[in-house]
Order: C-alpha cells, then sequence, then structure tokens
C-alpha cells in the first residue's frame, strides 16, 4: 500500500480550504474562465514562438475572440515581445 507523504501535516486539504490564495482556489478560478470564455476551449489553437527556448504562446481564436497566452515556466523574468501581426489583435 502507499504510504502517507511526510508532508501531510503541511500540505493538506483543510490547510488548503482555509488559504484563499491555495492550489485548490486556483484551479476553481481556472473552471470559472472555461465555463466563461468558450474561446479557451473551442477556439482555433495557433501555437507562437515555437522556437523558444522559454516561453511557451499561443492564441485561441474563434467566432466570439481571441486569447493570447504566455507562458513562463521558469521561475526567471524572460524579455517577451509582442508579435507585430498581433499588436492590436
Amino acid at each position: 500500500w502507499i504510504s502517507v507523504a511526510s508532508n501531510y501535516p503541511d500540505i493538506n486539504v483543510e490547510k488548503a480550504l482555509k488559504d484563499p490564495n491555495s492550489v485548490f482556489y486556483h484551479y476553481q478560478k481556472l473552471i470559472q474562465l472555461r465555463k466563461t470564455y468558450d474561446v479557451i476551449t473551442d477556439g482555433d489553437f495557433q501555437l507562437l514562438l515555437p522556437d523558444h527556448p522559454r516561453i511557451f504562446a499561443y492564441l485561441r481564436t474563434s467566432e466570439d475572440g481571441k486569447l493570447l497566452v504566455v507562458n513562463n515556466f521558469y521561475g526567471e523574468p524572460v524579455q517577451f515581445e509582442l508579435p507585430g501581426t498581433l499588436d492590436g489583435a
């Protein structure tokens, strides 16, 4: 059987529910965004900057609008310039 994680006194549901900035509440906000904006799930996907070593960016487009998503998963600031084709999009 899988044993209990050693950090369970610090990371657990009870503490997460008491912390408005916890992962639990973050995911609730993300789920609400998905339900509010159809472009998140139904929009066309266009990968931007496919060769950038530190940024994962894409554009979702639907009849209702556009959504630009820019991700930096490296924990350090990264310079990002909006591609000219998206300026004012």
